[in-house]
């Protein structure tokens, strides 16, 4: 398996960033000003690039410290991996102890790394739409 099968893509990263998902990863992709040049994964210790724009490569095992712990990724038989909400959190009666607590979308993919992306992007959409508006 190559590197960029194992992190996030450069349009996932890109989304991912744009939602406020931290930029710190092991890899990072990155994306010059020059109209020929291809992206490039680089590693913790890349020495600055000038005129480039770098995204957070992540890993399986980050997008698992950064989506909440309710929410399982597992392979199919088909093959395709989901990641959805396996635990109920809350008390039935009391006021959800979070955004999450009638979620029932469950997100599908070819690879892990992916599905748990489009999970975190849809947790960072929610928390989005929950945050109150600046007067």
């Amino acid at each position: 398996m190559t590197l960029d099968e194992q992190v996030t893509s450069l349009e996932l990263s890109k989304r991912l960033r744009a939602l406020g998902a931290p930029q710190t990863s092991i890899f990072y992709w990155v994306e010059t000003k020059q109209a020929d040049a291809n992206p490039v994964i680089v590693g913790p210790n890349a020495v600055d690039i000038p005129d480039a724009d770098f995204y957070s490569a992540f890993t399986v095992a980050e997008l698992g410290a950064l989506i909440p712990y309710s929410f399982v990724s597992e392979r199919r038989a088909s093959g395709r991996w989901e990641c959805g909400q396996r635990y109920h959190l809350d008390v039935e009666g009391s006021s959800p102890r979070h955004p999450f607590a009638d979620v029932t979308e469950v997100f599908f993919a070819d690879t892990e790394v992916e599905v748990r992306a489009k999970t975190l992007i849809f947790v960072l959409e929610v928390a989005a739409a929950a945050r109150p508006l600046d007067p």
